[in-house]
């Protein structure tokens, strides 16, 4: 999963290791310590990174980073070696700062 050491992220890894399953966070150094099995160095735009991530991994939390502007070019080759390495199912968390883009409401 991606984004696990984040607010969203963190969540997610606790629920799934909680019912059970096993999680691999992959992180920029490869070093966090948290509710999952195993941490694995992780850029969506450095290829060298992919196998170890994605190899044995058939379902993946998504969280798409913040400073990814171009997702065709920095995101989908990632995405696409994480297919042919066997992943099937992706759950895409894509909104950043929700909290900050709340609607204003009006009273009558």
């Amino acid at each position: 999963m991606t984004g696990a050491t984040g607010r969203a992220g963190w969540h997610v890894a606790r629920i799934l290791r909680d019912g059970g399953h096993r999680v691999r966070a992959a992180v920029r150094d490869g070093a966090a310590t948290g509710p999952w099995d195993e941490t694995v160095a992780f850029s969506f735009t450095d290829p060298d990174t992919w196998d170890a991530a994605f190899t044995g991994v058939d379902r993946m939390f998504l969280m798409r980073p913040p400073q990814i502007g171009n997702v065709k070019r920095d995101m989908l080759p990632a995405l696409d070696r994480a297919r042919q390495l066997g992943v099937r199912r992706v759950v895409l968390l894509s909104l950043q700062a929700p909290s900050a883009t709340r609607r204003s409401r009006t009273t009558t």
